[in-house]
């Protein structure tokens, strides 16, 4: 994938939907204690609709999350980006991540 040069920081769409709870597994863990960085990626990938094909991904840590934390799953799709905000119940994001497609995102 081309890097590019883009803001560090990014910046959520107001119109997220609740999708779903993910529950941190013992094998999401690294060996810092935290959820491997992957994981929010491969969370994140759920919600790539068939036949799309991506272009980019920007991912912007936030938190770390632990064993027996659930992350709840926030989306979003404008244009050609889906953004997944995971957020530890109710509370703070852990991580963002923008996916941008080849072709616009169809709801």
């Amino acid at each position: 994938y081309e890097i590019g040069t883009h803001s560090r920081k990014i910046i959520v769409p107001d119109n997220l939907e609740h999708k779903e709870d993910f529950r941190i597994r013992k094998s999401d863990i690294d060996s810092n204690g935290h959820v491997n960085n992957t994981v929010y990626v491969a969370l994140a990938s759920e919600f790539i609709p068939e036949g799309l094909e991506m272009e980019r991904l920007r991912v912007e840590y936030r938190k770390e999350a632990h064993y027996g934390d659930t992350l709840e799953a926030w989306i979003s799709a404008q244009g050609k980006s889906i953004f997944v905000v995971l957020r530890k119940a109710g509370t703070e994001d852990m991580a963002v991540i923008e996916m941008i497609f080849e072709n616009e995102v169809k709801d």
